[in-house]
């Protein structure tokens, strides 16, 4: 009996606010930006359709044309990202280091 009404104690304090709306604040959006370059800004908004800019920011360092030249495809291939083939090979080489 005593194991049945600790059970049921969580459940009673969630429903005696229940009636009561719960409001709480965000925290603010990041203001990331790439690193500066000539296809910065189209990285930014190809990229950015899809995911948040820290989601590339936060890949390994010096990871080489190879390496983006496969996540520009696979974003394209497996995701859909709507990037045409010269986009895509300045993109990729932008975020290689090859594109200064």
């Amino acid at each position: 009996m005593r194991r049945a009404a600790l059970l049921l104690l969580p459940a009673a304090v969630l429903l005696a606010g229940a009636d009561k709306p719960i409001a709480y604040r965000l925290p603010p959006e990041p203001q990331l930006r790439l690193p500066p370059g000539a296809e910065a800004e189209l990285a930014a908004r190809a990229c950015a359709a899809c995911h948040s800019l820290d989601y590339i920011l936060h890949q390994p360092p010096n990871m080489g044309r190879a390496f983006w030249h496969a996540e520009v495809a696979k974003m394209r291939d497996a995701y859909g990202a709507q990037i045409d083939d010269a986009d895509a090979q300045r993109i990729a080489a932008y975020l290689a280091g090859d594109a200064k």
